[in-house]
């Protein structure tokens, strides 16, 4: 009976040691993580609120950024007919993307004519 008490006793140890010991051994992995991902235990507040305007994405252009650059547009087309629109925001130093409003704008007022279609549309000023 004395050995059944003692073969207990000792697993009785031996189990919370183990506990003890995966419960270091978690608590060490989470903060190696917290460490590595910047210290901090709580998650990083957003600010308060949305952004300004401007800093937005697809925040509308003034009509005389647009009227500047319409005009730097189609003076470039006069000047070199038959580019495409990648190499004419290459050489307005803007993305081609920031030319779509202005070109659909010129070709609505029929300053503009194309040739082609799709990623082979050359512009030619009227």
């Amino acid at each position: 009976m004395t050995t059944q008490n003692l073969d207990r006793e000792i697993r009785f140890r031996i189990d919370s040691f183990l506990t003890d010991l995966a419960g270091l051994v978690k608590r060490s992995a989470l903060e190696s993580v917290q460490d590595a991902l910047g210290g901090s235990a709580a998650p990083a507040r957003r600010g308060p609120g949305r952004p300004p305007r401007a800093a937005r994405r697809g925040a509308k252009r003034s009509q005389s950024a647009l009227a500047g650059l319409s005009s730097r547009l189609l003076d470039h087309v006069k000047k070199h007919p038959g580019q495409g629109v990648t190499r004419i925001a290459a050489a307005l130093r803007t993305s081609s993307q920031d030319l779509q409003l202005p070109v659909r704008k010129l070709l609505a007022a029929r300053k503009l004519r194309t040739k082609g279609k799709k990623r082979g549309t050359k512009y030619f000023a009227r």
